[in-house]
């Protein structure tokens, strides 16, 4: 079986007291995107998606050079046309912080929060708990007074955290970079940038992290949001302190229990400081200030 569609595959995992962090690495760099659902009794399922040539031959071979013992797993195959619907289906629209996010055809009436529009087909990811992590951060970055005239959105996805941004600081009319590696995430980007009225204060840009030349041009900035996963982080840690200015804040997510000293230890190496964290439902969040 290989994924030569825009289909989505799903690899689940049986679920598992501990997985090892070897194999946790591994999944994370073979998968387009992992989750870890908590199930019953303190397990964990981890979950792989691959959008484009997925074979269970290649993962087998993939773990075998790198002497990873996979646990059991089954295959799925979501139709385009279904896991479309389904994003649709369960965006249900939900509050955090400052911020009230519905989809685009929804007309809230009994918010006082900053409305955020997201489309509902493309929607995916947007109501997980990182998210919500990283809206609370950045209504607490409101709060704080942090300065905001450059802003950068790495890993931006549906681009919902680039919207919030701009709309929350919409009278400072902040510059805000949108980055992804994923033509497709750009796309949706500006879409909802259109959706929500802020495509003026949003710049979208496709390419290698912090390696983009847009990304690059742009620098340094006051606020960073990343919300990924563990191992990325870790390894842009250098990267984001070098785009960071001084004075500058960056919001960090996308990691689970265990993890979050591993990626605060990264970026204290860095000269970095922990600021604050959060967490919901196991799923952390990491507030980066850089004094010097």
């Amino acid at each position: 079986m290989e994924n030569k569609t825009s289909d989505c595959i799903l690899v689940e995992f049986n679920p598992s007291y501990r997985l090892p962090i070897k194999v946790k690495l591994f999944l994370e760099n073979f998968f387009d995107v992992v989750v870890c659902n908590y199930v019953a009794k303190g397990k964990s399922q981890w979950v792989g998606y691959a959008l484009t040539g997925f074979s269970p031959k290649k993962l087998e071979s993939a773990a075998l050079k790198q002497h990873i013992e996979l646990p059991s797993y089954q295959i799925k195959v979501l139709r385009e046309e279904d896991w479309l619907n389904n994003a649709v289906a369960s965006f249900d629209s939900f509050e955090t912080g400052r911020f009230y996010v519905c989809s685009a055809d929804e007309k809230p009436e009994d918010t006082t929060n900053i409305v955020l529009k997201i489309n509902a087909a493309t929607a995916f990811g947007s109501n997980h708990q990182t998210t919500c992590l990283c809206l609370n951060a950045l209504s607490y970055l409101f709060d704080l007074g942090a300065k905001h005239a450059q802003i950068l959105d790495m890993g931006t996805g549906t681009g919902i955290l680039s919207v919030a941004a701009a709309k929350i600081w919409r009278a400072d009319k902040p510059k805000i970079m949108a980055a992804d590696i994923d033509p497709e995430a750009v796309r949706v980007t500006t879409k909802n940038a259109t959706l929500n009225r802020v495509s003026k204060n949003i710049q979208t840009a496709c390419g290698d992290g912090f390696n983009t030349p847009e990304v690059l041009q742009n620098k340094p900035y006051d606020i960073i949001l990343a919300n990924i996963l563990a191992r990325p982080l870790i390894d842009m840690s250098q990267a984001l302190k070098d785009s960071l200015s001084v004075g500058g804040h960056a919001v960090l997510s996308g990691f689970i229990d265990g993890q979050e000293d591993w990626v605060a230890d990264a970026y204290k190496e860095q000269g970095l400081r922990v600021q604050k964290k959060w967490h919901l439902d196991h799923w952390h969040a990491l507030l980066i200030e850089r004094k010097k």
